[in-house]
């Protein structure tokens, strides 16, 4: 939301040079600021109000009223988290004005957060190149104000570069970005479990749910072993139309849900298991649940990291997991 805001600001003062935006955060502020009065200094009058799903309903009024006679030298911004909370203002925006959707990449769409990271450095004046693009969406996770803050910390640390590349990321960028819980999951298939244990750690310090990261992967695993039932295909497809998870791997392109082409990852997922290995997971992955709801003292984030380390690790269950 905040980068977003930036991104609009910028844009109104690059067509409106005049411009002297008023930005307020819609939550904490009950009434809509002066439009009507000209800039002392002759600039067009332009306030911004940024989270308007969190306004009041004193100043959603105030704007509605607003916009019923609007100022025709004046600039009102609203930026909001979708606009169920506010439809009525975003119509009354849509006939008057110009109303705009920013979507953010899907998790699984790596050339699209490469390009939100490009159009970052061209803001800081730099180009960027490909071993840079990873190293930042690996600090970065996919959040568009972690990239901006990144990249700008980069900018400045190097004010003499044209170009960044993945050293100078290197030294100035820390920490683990968070690239969700579906690339927890696709290290856990690949059996990797220190780049699990990496994009776990990502993941929790950003405030994924630990239940919802084991809801995932035990979807997964439920698909997993549904393919190898007597159900067989039809079952599978039944489940990926109100599946939890989507290939997010690095490059990978995914299907769209209820294609028989998603089948393929889960075929190649789960020939990478031996026998009663995902069986001897799902279970595994059904004792951490009843662990994260308080069947255990361990912190939560312990649970989690054991919980990973063994099923990303392949292993060799013997009965009554293995097939006799």
């Amino acid at each position: 939301m905040l980068r977003a805001t930036e991104v609009a600001v910028a844009r109104l003062i690059a067509d409106h040079p005049d411009a002297e935006p008023q930005v307020h955060e819609a939550r904490e502020t009950p009434a809509l600021p002066e439009l009507r009065t000209q800039s002392l200094f002759g600039g067009t009058t332009c306030v911004v109000l940024r989270g308007m799903h969190e306004a009041s309903e004193s100043l959603k009024a105030d704007v509605d009223d607003y916009l019923e006679h609007p100022d025709p030298h004046a600039i009102l911004l609203m930026t909001a988290k979708g606009t169920g909370k506010i439809r009525k203002i975003a119509a009354a925006v849509g006939k008057l004005g110009e109303v705009e959707e920013d979507r953010l990449p899907k998790p699984w769409q790596e050339r699209e957060w490469q390009d939100v990271v490009r159009m970052e450095a061209k803001r800081c004046g730099r180009r960027i190149d490909a071993e840079a693009l990873h190293e930042l969406l690996e600090r970065s996770g996919q959040s568009p104000a972690m990239i901006a803050s990144n990249v700008t910390q980069v900018a400045l640390a190097y004010p003499d570069v044209d170009s960044i590349t993945g050293d100078h990321v290197r030294a100035v960028v820390t920490g683990v970005g968070n690239h969700g819980a579906g690339r927890v999951s696709d290290a856990v298939m690949q059996r990797d479990p220190a780049a699990a244990l990496v994009a776990l750690r990502g993941a929790l310090e950003a405030g994924e749910a630990p239940l919802g990261i084991i809801g995932m992967l035990a979807a997964r695993f439920r698909s997993m072993l549904a393919l190898k039932g007597p159900g067989g295909q039809r079952e599978v497809l039944a489940r990926l139309g109100r599946a939890a998870w989507r290939p997010s791997v690095a490059g990978a392109a995914a299907p769209k849900t209820s294609n028989p082409g998603q089948l393929g990852f889960l075929r190649s997922d789960a020939a990478r298991f031996g026998p009663g290995e995902l069986g001897w997971c799902h279970d595994r992955l059904a004792r951490a649940d009843l662990q994260l709801k308080g069947d255990t003292d361990l912190p939560d984030d312990i649970v989690m990291e054991l919980t990973i380390i063994d099923v990303a690790t392949p292993r060799d269950p013997g009965p009554p997991w293995r097939p006799r």
